[in-house]
């Protein structure tokens, strides 16, 4: 093997271990980027739970409200 050869293979190496380096850097930047994207789905799920009890209460609040209006309704109608 001339000295040629291994300065070559040297600089090779160089070369390839910055590149591996810079592939490692970008797995940790998008790893991070997909935990952020986990996280804030959770709280999106979170919150979406929160506005369907909000909106099941609402509905179950309207058909009380409605049953009861009715029943007003009823009542001053035949107060006339």
């Amino acid at each position: 093997m001339g000295e040629s050869e291994v300065e070559w293979l040297k600089a090779e190496n160089a070369r390839l271990t910055k590149q591996v380096e810079q592939l490692i850097k970008d797995l940790h930047r998008i790893d991070n980027a997909r935990q952020a994207a986990v996280n804030q789905c959770a709280v999106m799920a979170e919150e979406v739970e929160r506005l369907n009890s909000f909106l099941a209460y609402g509905d179950v609040m309207n058909e009380a409200i409605g049953e009861r209006g009715e029943a007003c309704l009823s009542i001053d109608v035949s107060n006339l």
